[in-house]
């Protein structure tokens, strides 16, 4: 997940290259079962306000820089700097964010993909805000490794409308005038084949796209294996076994292990 509100840009980056004989910094230690929570800003501040300023017209322009400065010693300076960035916004679109999320924030969904390729770390757990959007789009990349077809992307994302996430994700919008709910709490299968369509215009594929964000054809090949083998991942084994040995006899431990990797399979 990520946090809109931080100041994304000071926060530790825990970004690396992996090298072949070098210790792989995502790799989990053997003996920690501990589950982690790694913050990853896909979409932090400062690619709002570029994307923000390289859409907006002169005139525009103008006026976040004169209600910016009011914004300083005026709570009235603020709301219309607000109001104005969110008119733009409105106009850049869903669609627009994902353009921009994959233009500007390849090195973040490559480190979401290196976590998701330690089977140590499942099951992994993706989610921002509504878990639609920034969810939806790392999910979709998931997926497409995975070697999911495109119909199969398309769906899985869709399912946000379908199951009623949307309408949470509009009341929520409804609290916080500017932005369109009509635009922003939706996710239509049609945004998702839009956002596949620029990826292969502009990379040819997910995977060029991927090796182009620094996750190479090894990394792919990794994180594969990772999410479609068939044996529960370590952590959930080591889990299963703790229960069946101090909370449950012996007879329920393939049923306990079963049900968990069926849970970790849901969470990807």
């Amino acid at each position: 997940g990520d946090d809109d509100d931080g100041d994304d840009d000071n926060g530790d980056d825990i970004s690396a290259v992996l090298v072949d004989d070098g210790e792989d910094p995502f790799a989990p230690h053997p003996h920690d079962n501990t589950r982690k929570v790694v913050e990853t800003p896909i979409a932090p501040k400062s690619i709002y306000k570029k994307t923000i300023m390289g859409r907006a017209t002169a005139r525009q322009k103008a006026k976040l820089a004169k209600f910016f400065f009011m914004g300083l010693v005026s709570s009235k300076g603020k709301k219309k700097c607000m109001e104005t960035g969110c008119k733009i916004i409105n106009e850049i679109g869903l669609l627009g964010l994902n353009k921009m999320i994959l233009q500007n924030s390849g090195a973040a969904l490559s480190r979401v993909l290196r976590l998701a390729s330690h089977r140590a770390n499942h099951p992994v757990l993706v989610h921002c805000s509504h878990g639609k959007d920034r969810t939806g789009l790392c999910v979709a990349l998931l997926l497409s490794v995975a070697g999911a077809t495109r119909e199969q992307i398309v769906q899985d994302y869709a399912e946000s409308e379908r199951s009623g996430g949307s309408g949470a994700c509009a009341h929520d919008l409804k609290q916080k005038p500017g932005l369109d709910p009509d635009e922003w709490a939706s996710a239509k299968p049609e945004l998702m084949i839009k956002t596949l369509d620029f990826i292969d215009q502009r990379w040819g594929s997910v995977s060029n796209y991927l090796c182009s964000a620094g996750f190479n054809l090894r990394e792919q090949a990794r994180l594969k294996t990772a999410i479609t083998s068939d044996s529960p991942p370590p952590s959930l084994l080591n889990e299963a076994s703790t229960i069946a040995t101090t909370h449950a006899p012996p007879a329920v431990t393939a049923a306990t292990t079963q049900q968990q990797h069926i849970l970790a399979e849901d969470f990807l």
